[in-house]
């Protein structure tokens, strides 16, 4: 799989591969190494060291105007990862030309971080390395293009990455950035793929690695090199502004993600190279805690899901099937569930609308039908009947009706004799007369179901001294057992609970998306999309989405 689609947005080699034909016939030393096809296609063998080479120093040369000699027994810099890294760099730094001063360390015989930064930024570098024939081209190609005044190349030893460096150098200096290309590998094993964490079902690398043990082996690998780079930054601190390192193996992350929150680093972040199908990847780390790291390219690209389609059928919406007749119709199911929308374009063949959602007006729709017919029913009957609430807990027992239409009920019960004669000449002025001609099952089931609604009321708002409290009269108690007061009060919460809006008093939402209609060319059917735009949840546009399914099949 190419991973060239997630290379860095600036790459030039992401939008624009490099022309084979086109660099053989301008560069005869490039021409000697290329294969030609019967068709005229040309082709380079990526297994063969030298043909590696030979591309490197020439696209160099082509898209930079660089000129490097590459030894053949050292490493060779594949340009489009170095140019992912860079920029990487240059998003964390800011995109500054003047002024900004980097160290490379482990800078090879190609010098080309250094080379590269400056081409395209005019960044100065002072550029490391432990190896002294690495240093020794270094210098050789930073001379050759006539940049000794803004690129310093320094041998430093192993035991010391960024302090060893600094030693001689300006302390009053503050470098913006440092970067390095780690040797990858713990031992000759690992390195010649003898002991590799490489799956099996993995296809092999499509390239030949050129680098010599020293740039590609180092005792612990990556994760102990890194871990002494960040050792150094930890005493250096603020005098390098942000640390950053490639790393080859994603592997080696959580341990120096470890590292980093042990030592207590404040910011930290990570990213992915992705070139060919090739990927590395990038850690970077700062005790500055006003440096801002980008988002991860990959990964955001990795977490964007497809949006919702749905082919609308026909005589959806009416007899006329196109977008500005479905765009109306969607409008109209949308304003039934009290959903804000807003119309960003519609044209004969596409529409678009903004979909703002603050409540779940959509979910459990006939259960709620259903609710509301119970409601208007109950409200209907206590109107012309006057039915007042039972207070009653539960285990007492039905016994039957009076005259009076009230029901008698034992259990624990605080009236005495006077106040029981009392609320029965009370419960015979107010009680309905079809109570009493009620069975005695209908009579307890009435009970039962007056009871849930009273049983979480709390017992403290009924004073047990009151002679009135346990009366039928609902004059001085509502439907929830509280005072006409505490009811009121009640109301003005609930409102209070359904209308919580942000800091700045807009209403906060729950679901944001937009809903698209489009005919593509040459085709009849119109597809709605749904695309994903912020929201508490994906799933709730999965069920908006389903709403819409049923409310536009077409009548039968």
């Amino acid at each position: 799989m190419s991973l060239n689609k997630y290379m860095h947005p600036r790459n030039p080699y992401r939008r624009q591969k490099p022309d084979f034909q086109l660099l053989a016939s301008k560069y005869p030393e490039f021409r000697s190494h290329v294969i030609q096809d019967t068709a005229g296609k040309v082709f380079l063998d990526f297994k063969n060291p030298e043909d590696l080479r030979i591309l490197t120093k020439t696209l160099l040369k082509e898209d930079f105007d660089l000129d490097v000699e590459l030894p053949q027994d050292r490493l060779v810099p594949t340009i489009p990862l170095r140019l992912n890294y860079l920029l990487w760099v240059e998003d964390i730094i800011g995109r500054k030309k003047t002024g900004v001063r980097g160290i490379d360390i482990g800078t090879g015989s190609s010098c080309v971080y250094p080379l590269l930064g400056n081409k395209m930024n005019k960044w100065s570098f002072l550029a490391t390395d432990i190896d002294a024939q690495n240093v020794f081209y270094a210098k050789k190609n930073v001379l050759k293009n006539s940049l000794t005044s803004a690129i310093t190349v320094k041998k430093v030893t192993e035991d010391a990455l960024i302090t060893g460096a600094l030693l001689d150098e300006d302390l009053d200096v503050t470098y913006d950035f440092c970067m390095c290309n780690p040797p990858f590998f713990a031992d000759h094993n690992e390195a010649q793929a003898v002991s590799t964490s490489r799956s099996v079902d993995r296809s092999e690398p499509c390239s030949v690695s050129t680098a010599s043990p020293k740039e590609s082996i180092a005792p612990g690998g990556e994760v102990m090199f890194v871990k002494q780079l960040i050792a150094d930054s930890a005493s250096l601190r603020t005098s390098v502004r942000v640390y950053t390192t490639m790393l080859g193996k994603k592997t080696s992350i959580p341990p120096l993600k470890e590292e980093l929150r042990k030592l207590q680093v404040p910011k930290y972040a990570t990213t992915e190279f992705c070139q060919g199908k090739t990927m590395r990847w990038g850690i970077a780390w700062s005790f500055d805690e006003s440096v801002v790291f980008p988002k991860s390219p990959f990964q955001s690209s990795k977490n964007e899901k497809p949006p919702l389609s749905y082919i609308v059928p026909f005589a959806a919406g009416g007899a006329i099937y196109d977008v500005p007749n479905l765009t109306r119709h969607v409008k109209t199911i949308l304003d039934g569930l009290q959903i804000q929308h807003r119309e960003k374009k519609c044209h004969k063949g596409f529409a678009s609308l903004a979909v703002i959602a603050h409540e779940n007006t959509w979910s459990n729709q006939r259960r709620k039908r259903r609710q509301k017919l119970r409601e208007g029913a109950d409200n209907s009957t206590r109107s012309t009947t006057d039915v007042p609430v039972l207070h009653y807990k539960l285990g007492d027992e039905v016994k039957g009706g009076d005259d009076s239409g009230c029901l008698n009920v034992s259990g624990n019960n605080n009236m005495d004799e006077d106040s029981s004669v009392e609320d029965s000449a009370q419960r015979k002025r107010k009680a309905p007369a079809t109570l009493s001609e009620e069975s005695g099952e209908s009579k307890r089931i009435k009970v039962v179901e007056e009871t849930e609604i009273v049983k979480n009321a709390d017992a403290e708002s009924v004073p047990a001294d009151d002679s009135k409290s346990n009366s039928c009269d609902t004059n001085k108690h509502g439907n929830d057992g509280l005072t006409k007061s505490e009811s009121e009060a009640s109301i003005k919460t609930e409102v209070k609970k359904a209308d919580v809006g942000t800091s700045d008093g807009k209403k906060r939402y729950i679901l944001k998306c937009d809903v698209n209609l489009k005919k593509h060319a040459g085709q009849p059917e119109v597809i709605l999309e749904m695309v994903w735009r912020d929201g508490d949840s994906r799933e709730l546009m999965h069920q908006v989405m389903q709403y819409l399914k049923n409310q536009l099949k077409p009548p039968c």
